[in-house]
């Protein structure tokens, strides 16, 4: 089934973000986010959706929970955007430093934000929103309530573009599936993964991880694994322990344009170009056997982000480029969550 609104998702990786209460979800049209109530519609209804407006191109779009109620963060041109869930509020407009001379003829206009995640740094300290940028900086926010506030960018550590950036404790992973240690995976477009950690209360980078000839468009970190989907179309699976590349899944003909890791099963979503929904059982892969649950192929579909959405999470969101909905795959395939 599908529920329609009257604009498209943009080309861009991980196009669709969902809430950890699952009454949210948000995907980019060019300039403008999409954001919709999945509380709302049903077979012959649409689901309730507003427009939220960045005025200009959204690269990345991500709902993070904060204490005061879950927010859209979007990276785009030259900024990052914050918007409440609850009524699309703009709660922050911020233009990050631009690597050229804004006076200079090399102004650069491709410069942009995508990729972030919330960081928790403790009981008795603000959370922090981490940032990626397309020269590979990372930018680092205060957050206090709904209210952002930049603290200072992290250099050096990627030279390329930063195209995801994720949470072994994402907030709506269950609690048998985190470590004691929070971790955060910054994947980039030279095939790069660096893993962060608090260490004595500062950011530190704790792991590098190369896969040499890729292009990674989306991260995952589930406990001892990392999980990076290709512009080659393969999932890298790499090792936090040892920092190797354990072993990869040629799983797509095209692009890899979003990766999922299930909440609290140990399924592995990825969709792609070339049409493909497929889903992975983790169970097994510390001995590199990964088996392939379920695949559907919507034809002539280039997708461009999927999430597992429903009461007991066997159904499966997708969204296409240039197509004016959003696609529910039933997942009567997937065993019983």
């Amino acid at each position: 089934g599908s529920s329609s609104c009257p604009v498209t998702p943009s080309l861009l990786y991980n196009a669709l973000t969902t809430s950890s209460d699952g009454k949210y979800a948000a995907y980019a049209h060019i300039s403008d986010i999409v954001l919709l109530d999945l509380t709302t519609g049903g077979a012959d209804e649409a689901m309730a959706c507003s427009l939220l407006q960045c005025a200009s191109t959204v690269m990345s779009v991500k709902i993070c929970q904060t204490s005061e109620g879950p927010v859209v963060v979007v990276g785009a041109i030259e900024s990052v955007l914050v918007f409440a869930c609850s009524d699309g509020a703009k709660l922050m407009q911020y233009t990050l430093p631009n690597p050229a001379a804004p006076h200079s003829s090399t102004y650069d206009r491709r410069f942009y934000a995508r990729g972030c995640c919330m960081i928790s740094r403790g009981a008795d300290d603000a959370p922090a929103l981490l940032l990626g940028s397309s020269t590979g900086v990372l930018h680092v926010f205060d957050v206090h309530g709904a209210r952002f506030v930049y603290s200072h960018a992290l250099e050096g550590h990627h030279t390329a573009a930063i195209s995801d950036i994720s949470s072994s404790h994402e907030p709506e992973y269950a609690p048998h599936t985190l470590t004691e240690t929070a971790s955060f995976a910054v994947a980039d477009e030279d095939g790069c993964v660096t893993v962060w950690q608090w260490v004595s209360a500062s950011l530190l980078p704790i792991t590098h991880l190369k896969a040499p000839g890729e292009c990674f468009t989306s991260v995952r970190i589930r406990g001892e694994w990392v999980f990076a989907g290709s512009l080659l179309g393969k999932i890298c699976v790499f090792s936090l322990s040892s920092s190797a590349l354990k072993c990869e899944i040629s799983t797509h003909a095209r692009a890899v344009n979003g990766i999922v890791v299930h909440p609290y099963m140990d399924w592995l979503l990825s969709v792609s170009e070339d049409g493909y929904v497929n889903v992975w059982n983790l169970e097994n892969v510390a001995s590199h056997e990964i088996e392939a649950m379920t695949s559907h192929v919507l034809k002539d579909a280039l997708l461009c982000g999927a999430r597992f959405v429903g009461p007991q999470g066997k159904d499966i969101a997708v969204v296409q480029y240039d197509v004016e909905a959003l696609m529910l795959l039933l997942g009567d395939a997937l065993p019983c969550a």
